[in-house]
């Protein structure tokens, strides 16, 4: 997947301070935007390590989905999602990133 077009430019986007977790627990990262409840579709989830290219992981339009050891949890209305990574392995140290996208509408 790549990034969804039409992407957040301009709305205020919050994540979750740097963290570190013991090898088999669980971590929880929190994203918070600015965006109202029906302004935008789903919330992506990507990372990205030393390669610097971005990888998809997971997204949901509302609630919770999971995809392997990882779930999303999107609160619509919180304006925020949770991404939680089950039993960290070594290989999960990355830059997380949460992205939405908008919902335009075109008036005829």
């Amino acid at each position: 997947h790549s990034l969804p077009r039409g992407g957040i430019c301009l709305s205020e986007v919050t994540q979750s301070p740097d963290q570190s977790g013991a090898e088999s627990a669980d971590a929880k990262i929190q994203c918070k935007h600015d965006i109202p409840d029906g302004n935008y579709d789903s919330v992506y989830w990507y990372y990205r390590k030393a390669s610097n290219e971005l990888t998809y992981i997971t997204h949901s339009y509302s609630g919770e989905r999971n995809s392997g050891r990882f779930g999303v949890y999107v609160d619509r209305a919180k304006s925020s999602s949770i991404l939680t990574i089950r039993t960290l392995q070594p290989g999960d140290g990355a830059v997380y990133y949460c992205a939405l996208q908008r919902t335009v509408v075109h008036l005829l």
